[in-house]
Formats: C-alpha cells, structure tokens, sequence
C-alpha cells in the first residue's frame, strides 16, 4: 500500500491542480486503491476499504465519485479529523475510522441521518457534535478509547433506534445518566469500563472482594509458551492450549486454555478489567461459567478449564443484520425446545448474580458470547472483554441492569422464534415451557433479573 498512499497525498495536496485535474487525479487513485477499471465503476462501488494507507483527508469530490457508496472503513490512517465529505454521500451507512489514533473532531456535517454503524474506536475525541442527534438511524456507536468527557444527552436522546453503545476507556466524570434514561427502551448492549465515573466501583469491588485473591498461581514455564496451539484470537488477548498434570495422577495430563491478555485497549475496553472482571466472575462457581485453575507465574495468564466438545450458539452480527447475531440454518436441529430453555434459564440465574451479587455488567451479552455443548447440553457465558463494574444502588445503575436485561430478552426472542419455527417431532413442542410468559415480563418497564429469576426458577424450584 506504500505506493498508492504517496500517489494519493500527492494528489490531495496540491492545490494547483484545476478542479477537473483534481476530480481525473483523485479518481485516478480511487482505481488504483480498488482495482476497478472505469469510472463506471466506481459509481457502483458499494464498499471501500482504505486501510493503513496514510491518509490524512479524502477526496473532496468523493460523494460524485461513488454515488452508491454505503460502507467505508479507513482505520489506522492518520485523520486529524473524520472527514466533513462524507456527510455529501447519500448512501454511506457504515463508517470507520478505527485506530487512526490522530482524530480529534467530528465536524458537524459529517453527521447525516442515514448512518447506521459509526466506529470511531482509538482516537483523540474530547466531544460529539450535537447533529448526532440527526442520525436517528443509527444502531452501532462505538467509541470506546478517546478522550471524551461528556456526551450531548439532549442530542444522543434523539437516537431512538440506537441498540448498542461503546464508550469503554473514556474521560466520563459522571455517569450517562440523562443518555441512558433516555434511550433504555431499545438499547441493548452498552460499555463504559475504564472511565473516572466507574474508577471508584471498580476499585472497591477489586480491593474488597479480592478479585486475584486465592487465585492459585501456576508455576510451569510451558503454559506460557507461546508457540502452543492456538484456539481464539480476540481484541483482549490470545486462547491457546496447554496441559497440566493431573493432581490425581501425575502420570496423565489434564488440558487447559492460557489465555495471556493484551496490554492496548480494544473496541470493548481495556484487556486488564476483563481479566479482573473474569476472575471476580469465576467466584461465583456457577456451572455457566467457565472455571479457573489459576494463572501462570510470569505474565499473569489466566487458566481455565479446557471445553471440549463446545461451539458458540450463533455467529457474530453481519454487515446485513447489524446488531443482531447469525445463527446457523440447522440450529433448531441440535437445540430442542427443552434444550433452549436450559440455556434461557442458566443465562437468566447467571446474570442474576453478576448484575446483584457483584454488580458486573457483561454488556456484550450475545448468543455469539454462549458456548453449548450439544452432547451433554452444558452452556456457558464467555468473554467478559466489555464487562465492567458499577454502583447498583445507583439511578444510572437501574438503566444499566434494565439495557442488559434487554440483551437477554433478544436471546429469548431469537430462540423462540427460531424453535418455534423449526418444531421437534419426539423431543416435546416450544409449548411445553411458558416461553410466551417468560417474553412478557422481560418487557415489563420496571422488571429486574431478580424478579425473572423469583417467577421463572426459584418458584417452580419450590413446587
């Protein structure tokens, strides 16, 4: 990419070139970056990637260029500001300046009402213009790791159709409460970790619980091995697998995953809180969650039980459905209708005692985050990479539980729906458990885990 990035700030910056000259100069580099042909082209160019090109401004003429244009991502350039002509695209729904790590403003044009997804993760932000409040479209806002100290309530209250929310790793002295108040009825999944609001929970929780407390630190070089297979590469760190010796036979070995966390931030927040936060999780001993063993000696990884036999529910959320995961055409084939509520029920006591026990708030609840094993019809809650504490005695707190309440009524809808849809023959019908119910209370304004937890287990444990 060396190339075009020098062809093109040679282009872009110098301003004796006619407008016409400009216009062939910059669509001359357009193709180059593409690999299309025509300016045909390029007018039905739907998707442009600019990635780690050096790029400090865009074409001032690129709205003409690519009149169809609906996806731009350019992360790792070096924007001093997102770039006001893309506000001149009438198509462009998906943006992303992620890890530019140079970008200090939003010009208020820029913001127009057809966005959909605005990433803009790992940049210098210190505020959001008000015309945010124009893109009433929107669905993903993702800005976790800038420098932003206070977010434009008024405006942000306009973003009715907002489901999920980055803002992990910021400068936000108080809590969101006014934005959060505001956009609980569709809001899902919402991050803040890392930010002074929070500083003092997550402290307290820390230091008071004694998150590494009795945490057995495992002194064996060979789980540190970096060489070792690999089983997941996430933004927090890296999975791979490894072995200890069984304490009940030393002639056998036990395998386990390492997982040995990143020190930058990510899109959901910094690798550090989910480390503590999945140490504090771990506390709790709930089958749903994975177990640790401990972690290693050197770097602080953590060791957790192997899971053999294990496969995520759905797959992550597509360019198509947004905010909403994919799960695989046969999916109703493996899990029955029993089977779902299991995990309907294991994911509701589960987050029960995150949200009122510890005051977690695992903000990236999504079946794409629950392991199942199909065989024994075991589930699991994993990646706690945007979790964070917070004050639940707290109004904010009250918003926080309810948006994360929301996350777990989308699952049961997306189970509902797709059991129902696909009915068992000898395993029993979807009719067999108060699926319908269970819906109704989730949507009830001023209904908390707990009340859930009361009505749909506790009760029917107690019959």
């Amino acid at each position: 990419m060396a190339t075009p990035a020098v062809y093109q700030s040679h282009l872009l910056q110098d301003e004796e070139y006619t407008e016409s000259d400009q216009y062939l100069h910059h669509e001359r580099w357009l193709l180059k970056q593409t690999g299309l042909s025509t300016r045909q082209d390029l007018s039905m160019l739907v998707k442009l990637d600019l990635p780690r090109c050096n790029l400090t401004r865009l074409p001032d003429n690129l709205a003409s260029m690519l009149p169809n244009l609906e996806i731009l991502f350019c992360p790792q350039n070096n924007f001093p500001h997102v770039p006001a002509v893309i506000g001149e695209c009438p198509k462009l729904r998906m943006v992303s300046f992620k890890e530019c790590q140079t970008i200090e403003t939003i010009p208020p044009e820029a913001l127009q009402p057809q966005l959909q997804w605005l990433i803009l993760t790992g940049n210098r932000l210190k505020e959001l213009p008000e015309t945010i409040g124009r893109c009433t479209k929107l669905q993903k806002l993702m800005l976790s790791g800038n420098q932003l100290q206070r977010l434009p309530s008024r405006s942000m209250a306009n973003l009715r159709n907002l489901e999920l929310v980055r803002l992990a790793c910021n400068q936000l002295e108080e809590p969101p409460t006014d934005v959060l108040q505001s956009l609980v009825g569709n809001l899902r999944w919402a991050a803040f970790a890392s930010n002074p609001f929070l500083n003092t929970t997550a402290k307290q929780r820390n230091e008071g619980d004694g998150v590494h407390a009795g945490l057995e630190i495992l002194d064996d070089p060979s789980l540190e091995d970096t060489q070792l297979e690999i089983l997941g590469r996430g933004a927090g760190g890296i999975t791979r697998k490894a072995y200890i010796e069984n304490k009940n036979d030393n002639n056998t070995k036990t395998p386990v995953a390492v997982k040995t966390f990143a020190g930058e931030i990510t899109s959901d927040g910094s690798p550090q809180d989910e480390k503590a936060i999945s140490v504090a999780a771990a506390s709790l001993n709930d089958d749903a969650l994975i177990r640790l063993l401990g972690q290693t000696k050197e770097r602080g990884a953590l060791v957790m039980e192997f899971l053999q036999g294990y496969e995520a529910l759905a797959g992550p959320p597509s360019f198509q459905t947004c905010s909403r995961d994919v799960y695989p055409d046969d999916v109703s084939d493996y899990v029955t209708p029993e089977f779902g509520w299991k995990i309907c029920m294991n994911m509701l006591r589960v987050l029960n005692k995150l949200h009122n026990q510890l005051g977690i708030c695992h903000a990236d609840f999504y079946a794409h985050n629950i392991l199942i094993n199909t065989t024994t019809e075991d589930v699991k809650l994993s990646d706690f990479g945007a979790a964070f504490f917070y004050d639940t005695n707290s109004e904010y707190g009250k918003s926080i539980q309810r948006i994360e309440l929301g996350a777990y009524t989308v699952l049961v809808e997306e189970l509902f729906q797709l059991l129902a849809k696909g009915e068992h023959k000898e395993e029993g019908t979807i009719a067999n458990r108060p699926w319908k119910q269970l819906l109704e209370e989730c949507q009830k304004d001023e209904v908390t885990f707990d009340d859930l937890v009361q009505k749909f287990i506790t009760d029917n444990e107690e019959k």
